[in-house]
């Protein structure tokens, strides 16, 4: 099963839901993108490879305003 993915978004334009969503850390490389998730109006991140460790992450990112996406639907 492959993830649709909404467009970025740019860092000032936050989230309307809580939730896990992709974060950009570098736009030179595809392989800084996290997982981190967006609580109380912050971002939350420690290294997060899956959406269960974004969940569990009590460390509130020094980055507030880095490009995110979210997830659509599930492709079937």
């Amino acid at each position: 099963m492959s993830r649709k993915l909404t467009p970025w978004f740019p860092g000032d334009v936050k989230p309307v839901r809580e939730g896990v969503y992709e974060r950009m850390y570098d736009e030179d490389s595809s392989r800084e993108v996290l997982l981190c998730n967006f609580k109380n109006g912050e971002w939350y991140t420690f290294g997060n490879e899956t959406p269960e460790d974004a969940l569990r992450s009590k460390l509130t990112s020094s980055f507030q305003n880095l490009k995110w996406r979210g997830l659509t639907k599930d492709a079937k």
